[in-house]
């Protein structure tokens, strides 16, 4: 499954949710919640000004609420990406540690022990 979602993604990243999405305001008709992702490294794809904007079309997206959240994430698209559920390895649910550690052997490094899963709960504040 790991490997199918790394397959399939046009862009695979390092990043801090430096702007979250706005998922419970009231947006204008045609807008659509954006989190803005700052690329700490690019494993596969392009990003321009290592800035990913990640826009969240339908509930099969990630919803990335949580500003200052670490992710290797797996992306879709060019210039403006969504991320899928799926490929982020939320159908792993039993399995997500080893989904995980396969995305990491693809891209050929561990992810950093701060990191958390998109779309997840980040770490909790440290006393």
């Amino acid at each position: 499954m790991a490997a199918q979602a790394y397959a399939q993604a046009t862009t695979v990243v390092d990043g801090e949710v430096v702007v979250p999405m706005a998922l419970d305001q009231n947006l204008p008709d045609g807008a659509l919640p954006v989190a803005y992702i700052k690329v700490t490294h690019t494993w596969k794809g392009h990003v321009e000004d290592g800035i990913a904007p990640v826009a969240y079309v339908s509930s099969c997206n990630l919803g990335l609420e949580s500003k200052g959240q670490k992710v290797r994430i797996l992306l879709q698209g060019e210039g403006i990406f969504t991320a899928d559920q799926s490929a982020n390895g939320s159908e792993a649910v039993d399995e997500g540690d080893a989904f995980n550690r396969e995305i990491d052997r693809l891209v050929g490094a561990p992810r950093p022990v701060d990191f958390t899963n998109p779309g997840g709960p980040p770490p909790p504040e440290k006393p």
